[in-house]
């Protein structure tokens, strides 16, 4: 395979799991790292009764 038929994109976000090395050949296809957003969410279940105790901060 020659360099020149190689596609590079970027993608905003973090890497969060690699799965290749230096050094190491890989297949056409392959997945080489995983990347998410930089967005986060917070998922919180809270019963209404505790509601009224929170506060922002």
């Amino acid at each position: 395979m020659l360099l020149s038929c190689t596609n590079i994109t970027a993608a905003a976000g973090q890497i969060a799991h690699k799965s290749v090395e230096v050094g190491q050949r890989v297949q056409p296809g392959t997945p080489l790292i995983a990347i998410v957003s930089n967005d986060l969410w917070v998922i919180a279940n809270f019963k209404e009764k505790q509601l009224a105790n929170m506060k922002p901060g």
